[in-house]
């Protein structure tokens, strides 16, 4: 599965992030959700998703975006450095790692009984 068939290409500027020309996604091979509390639209939202990697990694990535560039931090950027942006605040880290990070964020922790039993079962 690639990141796009999990997430909604409606969401702001996530059309720059499933390009298969990215090198950090091609690295990444084919992709296991873990869980996805993304809300919104076109206009403005939040996507939070996180994902399994071919090489067992868990990765999250996190971004906010509105309709002008009072609520958007990308509005007056060019594509690459959006993507840059966005890649460089992704958290990328090991099964074990990844639980600790998730039990204390404010979306994963609700779901952290499924998300334990999914990577350890």
């Amino acid at each position: 599965m690639k990141l796009q068939d999990f997430i909604d290409l409606d969401f702001r500027w996530f059309y720059l992030l499933v390009d298969n020309e990215i090198p950090a996604l091609q690295d990444m091979g084919e992709l296991e959700l873990l869980a996805d509390y993304s809300d919104g639209d076109s206009y403005q939202g939040d996507v939070r998703v996180a994902f399994l990697d071919r090489d067992g990694r868990c990765c999250y990535i996190e971004y906010s975006y509105g309709s002008c560039s009072h609520c958007d931090p990308f509005e007056d950027m060019d594509a690459d450095d959006v993507r840059n942006d966005i890649f460089q605040t992704m958290v990328v880290l090991e099964k074990s790692e990844f639980v600790k990070f998730a039990a204390s964020h404010r979306y994963l922790k609700q779901g952290l009984d499924h998300l334990v039993s999914h990577l350890f079962n």
